[in-house]
């Protein structure tokens, strides 16, 4: 399982080591070009002194060298521990000339046809790097048209105009030293850098997340029993609010349905309390005096059977329509045929309370169903308007899809009794009004039937209630 912490920390370690190396390789290479850069201004200097250098190679004796290039200069080029290096070449690349510090070593490869004063690295074959800048040979009878002829050179110009390129050098031990000590400083420096990171971002990252551990903590020790806490959003950070927001929303869920549970285990016990005390009464009665029971005995048990059945058979119709056990048979509805029969056994009791239904048909009445839930669906809220409807009074019944609101079918009734915050335990299992209490045959689970039926489908199933009292049970596409 993946840890936000252990990934926010490698993930601020992996950014730190590639910031820290980029900025060190940068740093690097910034030196390095410095330096070179400063070696080749040296060298460049050193140029001029090439002429004596070369025309002292080809003397026939020692010269006496100009002030620029005495002292340690010069020792450099004759040492042969000597940190500067001399090589000349004729125009077919073979040495003619080399300095003692330059030893059996080789400054071929650096001779390019690039032009003057190209500058390069180069690895000898004692395995040492110098900084090497070529340039060409200077002539050594330039001075001699101005009556300046050397002395002491030799006389064949055929051999001497042979001179065509001088390769001055110098040694980049020191350089390199300073460069390596760089690196090595950056490697300590980079180490101790991402330990000590390490242990910074970890203490802020254990400090930033205390908020979400004392959340998880709150969560880890609720239950039923703890549900109307909350948790406290003072102190969250912004990210986290919304979160510990929408948990709260979650935990007011679940304490609704906990406690609308809690009330279908109370009301069940309280329905089902009656029948069977009915039913203990009239066996304790039949055991009392046996043979002396009526026959009216016997179809009260037999009507009790009858409702505490009904009632088990819609509460097993609820778990099933809940655990979507049943597979929906879809075929093409009529509407109003539906409407119409679904009203043909509630018509009797509808006369006798005078009561009138009212029917406005839309366009479309034609939907793909399954018949029996919308029958069922249909038949409970009949069943509760004619029931709960005023005596003399109308049940308008509205059929057929309104597009702009997406109401398939609509009931209204007056509702008298009713109030506003009834509409929110209507639904509810077992809830009757409390001037519906004294009648036996209600179980009040009609409407949960109809809006689990409606919600298999589907649908939305929704009530409201109007200031005049009236009642309005839509059923309607949830999309709409």
């Amino acid at each position: 399982m993946k840890s936000i912490r252990n990934h926010l920390l490698n993930r601020l370690l992996i950014g730190i080591a590639v910031i820290w190396t980029l900025a060190g390789v940068g740093l690097y290479f910034f030196l390095e070009h410095n330096l070179n850069a400063r070696t080749d201004a040296e060298l460049q200097s050193l140029l001029p002194a090439s002429r004596f250098l070369t025309a002292r190679s080809l003397a026939l004796r020692p010269l006496a060298a100009p002030p620029a290039i005495r002292g340690v200069v010069l020792e450099s080029f004759e040492s042969p521990q000597g940190s500067l290096y001399f090589q000349l070449f004729d125009s077919d690349l073979r040495s003619m000339a080399r300095s003692q510090s330059l030893g059996s070593n080789n400054l071929l490869n650096a001779v390019t046809p690039q032009g003057r004063h190209t500058a390069m690295n180069l690895r000898l074959a004692t395995g040492e790097r110098v900084r090497v800048m070529v340039a060409r040979a200077p002539d050594p009878f330039r001075g001699a048209m101005r009556g300046e002829r050397p002395p002491g050179l030799h006389q064949d110009e055929a051999i001497l105009g042979r001179a065509a390129w001088v390769a001055i050098g110098k040694n980049l031990g020191e350089q390199n030293q300073t460069l390596r000590l760089l690196l090595g400083g950056l490697t300590i420096a980079g180490l101790l850098m991402m330990g000590t990171a390490a242990f910074v971002v970890r203490m802020n990252l254990q400090a930033g997340l205390k908020p979400l551990d004392a959340v998880t903590k709150q969560a880890a020790s609720m239950d039923a029993y703890t549900l109307q806490t909350r948790f406290s959003i003072e102190g969250l950070p912004s990210e986290l609010q919304p979160i510990v927001q929408h948990l709260n929303e979650l935990v007011s869920r679940l304490e609704r349905s906990f406690e609308r549970e809690k009330r279908f285990s109370a009301d069940l016990a309280h329905e089902l309390r009656t029948p069977v005390a009915e039913l203990r009464l009239m066996a304790e009665s039949a055991v009392k005096w046996p043979g002396q029971v009526p026959v009216d005995v016997f179809q009260d048990l037999l009507s009790i059977a009858q409702r505490m059945e009904q009632t088990v058979d819609s509460l097993l119709l609820l778990a099933r329509l809940e655990k979507d056990a049943s597979e929906l048979q879809l075929t093409a509805v009529d509407l109003r045929d539906l409407t119409s029969e679904c009203w043909n056994p509630f018509s009797t009791c509808a006369q006798q309370r005078d009561l009138k239904l009212q029917t406005s048909t839309h366009t479309e009445t034609q939907v793909e169903t399954d018949a029996r839930l919308l029958r069922r669906i249909l038949s409970n809220l009949f069943d509760n308007a004619v029931e709960y409807a005023p005596a003399g009074s109308v049940v308008r019944c509205e059929i057929g899809l309104v597009e702009e609101t997406g109401v398939l079918w609509a009931l209204s009734n007056e509702a008298p009794q009713l109030q506003g915050v009834d509409l929110d335990r209507m639904f509810d299992r077992l809830w009757r009004h409390d001037v519906s209490r004294s009648s036996d045959s209600r179980s009040g689970l009609g409407l949960s039937i109809a809006r689990a039926c409606a919600e298999a489908l589907g649908l939305q199933l929704s009530a409201s209630w109007s200031s005049d009292g009236w009642l309005r049970l839509e059923l309607r596409h949830p999309g709409a």
